[in-house]
C-alpha cells in the first residue's frame, strides 16, 4: 500500500478571547485543493481557539498555499456552524504547516503570509532599508485614501475597502467581493458627482471617469460578474476562475479611480 504524505497545519480562531473548542476531533473529511490538483483527508481539532489539522495526501504537495486556502475554507465552515448556534462571528487563520521532508526525519516548515505579494509589491520598494524609510509615505497615502471615506458618499468607499479586504481573505469568494468593490466605487463616483445615474448609465459614467479604453469594462462584464453571480447564487463549482487576475485587475481599477479623485 502506498504511504500517504502527512502535513500538519496550525492556526487560530479569532477572536481568541472567545476560546473556541470543538471538544472532540473531527476526522476523515474529504478535501480537494482550490485548483483541484490535490485530494486528501483532513482531521481537525480546536482547543482554546488553537487549530491543529492533519492533511493526508496520496502524493507530495508542491503548492501548500493552495491547499492551505482550501483547508481554511473547510475549517471556517466548521467554525461558522458553531458560531451560528452561539451567535458569534469567528474567523479562521491557518498560519503555518510542517511535514517530514525526507526519510531521515528532517522536518520542514512553511509560514503563510498575511498579504497578497503581487498586490504588496505594487506599492512598496523591494529593498528592506528603502521599505523602512518609505513607511511615512505609505501612511501618508493611506491617510489620503481615508479621506475618500468621509462625508455621505464616503460610505460607498468604505464598503469598497471592506470588500477588498474580504477579497484578500476569502479565496473562494474573491470574484464576488472584487465585483462588489468595483460596484461600490461606481456608486461613490455617482454620489460625489451628484448625477443620480442608475444601471448601465451608472457603469458607463464610471468607465469614462477612470479613462478605461474598454479593457477593464470587458473583463468585469464578461468574466468577473458571471463568476461573482455564481458565488452570490451559491454555485461555487460552475466555472474555473483566475483569482490572481481578478485581484490584479480590481486593484488596477481602484488605483485608476483614486488617481482621478
Amino acid at each position: 500500500m502506498k504511504k500517504n504524505h502527512i502535513y500538519y497545519f496550525s492556526g487560530v480562531v479569532h477572536p481568541e478571547r472567545a476560546e473556541m473548542s470543538t471538544r472532540y476531533d473531527i476526522s476523515s473529511i474529504e478535501c480537494k485543493s482550490t485548483n483541484g490538483n490535490v485530494n486528501g483527508t483532513l482531521d481537525v481539532s480546536i482547543r482554546d481557539s488553537q487549530i491543529s489539522a492533519i492533511f493526508r495526501s496520496p502524493g507530495q504537495i508542491n503548492d501548500l498555499t493552495d491547499v492551505r486556502n482550501a483547508l481554511q475554507e473547510v475549517i471556517s465552515s466548521i467554525v461558522d456552524s458553531i458560531g451560528y448556534y452561539q451567535g458569534c462571528g469567528y474567523t479562521v487563520e491557518i498560519r503555518h504547516v510542517s511535514w517530514q521532508e525526507d526519510s531521515n526525519g528532517k522536518v520542514a516548515r512553511q509560514f503563510f503570509s498575511t498579504d497578497i505579494y503581487d498586490i504588496q509589491k505594487r506599492y512598496e520598494p523591494t529593498d528592506r532599508e528603502m521599505v523602512i524609510e518609505d513607511i511615512p509615505k505609505l501612511i501618508s497615502r493611506a491617510l489620503d485614501l481615508f479621506q475618500l471615506s468621509n462625508g455621505e458618499a464616503g460610505l460607498c468607499f468604505r464598503l469598497c475597502l471592506a470588500d477588498l479586504r474580504m477579497a484578500i481573505l476569502s479565496n473562494v469568494q474573491t470574484p464576488f467581493y472584487c465585483y462588489r468593490a468595483i460596484e461600490a466605487l461606481c456608486q461613490h463616483c455617482d454620489e460625489i458627482a451628484n448625477r443620480g445615474h442608475k444601471g448601465e448609465a451608472l457603469w458607463n459614467a464610471f468607465w469614462r471617469f477612470i479613462g478605461d479604453d474598454g479593457t477593464y469594462e470587458e473583463y468585469v462584464r464578461n468574466e468577473l460578474k458571471p463568476a461573482a453571480d455564481d458565488v452570490r447564487h451559491g454555485n461555487y463549482l460552475r466555472r474555473e476562475f483566475d483569482r490572481g487576475k481578478a485581484l490584479k485587475i480590481t486593484w488596477d481599477v481602484v488605483d485608476k479611480y483614486i488617481s482621478e479623485c
